[in-house]
């Protein structure tokens, strides 16, 4: 609430005395112009990107090492976000335990991620499922930055439906390392994945489970499409490129 009030206050007196509003994706820009109702040449993108030397797909033995460390066994279906409403978590829980028995026998859904707010309907109901024999796991501790690209490179796909985003990291993240990719198809997220992810209606569950069973069920030629696919694709995104971007924008100030 604090920061909805300080958002609507202070955000277009901020932009009234800015000549350059830098933002982080085609989409964004658009929403800050349509919004706000400011010329295009104001407002400059500027993405933020993977890097290549964290993020890459990791070793059986380092991915074995870290899931140990944080109590993960077996194999997973991850969800890496924020757990608030935006996040789209209760459709990704309610899609999972619509899987086939003979699929959820052998895999978890694993949520890594800090909890944000209202979140009291998603933990009753995970813990409404996890008493129903469901295998919806979390860490055992806060995931620390060196680990995650283990994480992410130890699990058979990531889904990220979420209803909005202002970039959209964690499938940019997965795809740097070669994992299957499922996200929504709304604001920046067809900008980050592209062609290498499958993109759905956030608000479509039984989609979202039917592309789940799709890739589960062909699961290596997904994996291998995406190695090749998704590094290339983390690649199109440059921290150097977004940099000159911001040195642009200073020059033209000068």
């Amino acid at each position: 609430e604090g920061n909805a009030k300080f958002l609507s206050t202070q955000v277009k007196k901020s932009l009234k005395r800015s000549n350059k509003i830098i933002t982080i994706s085609q989409h964004a820009k658009e929403d800050i112009e349509n919004f706000y109702k400011i010329s295009g040449n104001r407002v400059v993108v500027a993405t933020p990107a993977t890097d290549p030397k964290l993020f890459y797909r990791r070793s059986a033995h380092e991915i074995k090492k870290v899931k140990s460390k944080y109590g993960i066994s077996g194999q997973y279906i991850l969800a890496l976000s924020n757990l608030e409403p935006r996040k789209n978590l209760d459709s990704l829980v309610e899609a999972y335990c619509r899987l086939p028995k003979d699929l959820l026998k052998d895999i978890s859904l694993l949520l890594v991620g800090v909890s944000g707010w209202k979140t009291d309907l998603l933990f009753q109901k995970i813990v409404d499922k996890v008493d129903q024999g469901f295998k919806i796991i979390r860490p055992t501790s806060y995931v620390k930055d060196q680990d995650k690209p283990a994480i992410i490179s130890g699990a058979k796909m990531l889904v990220y439906p979420s209803h909005y985003e202002g970039f959209g990291m964690p499938p940019l993240e997965a795809l740097a390392c070669g994992v299957p990719v499922i996200t929504a198809n709304n604001s920046s997220l067809p900008e980050v994945v592209g062609k290498a992810g499958k993109m759905i209606p956030s608000d479509n569950i039984d989609l979202l489970t039917s592309s789940m069973i799709d890739y589960l069920q062909n699961i290596e030629a997904v994996t291998q499409d995406t190695i090749i696919s998704g590094p290339e694709r983390a690649r199109s995104f440059s921290w150097v490129k977004s940099a000159q971007a911001f040195l642009d924008v200073a020059k033209e100030l000068e």
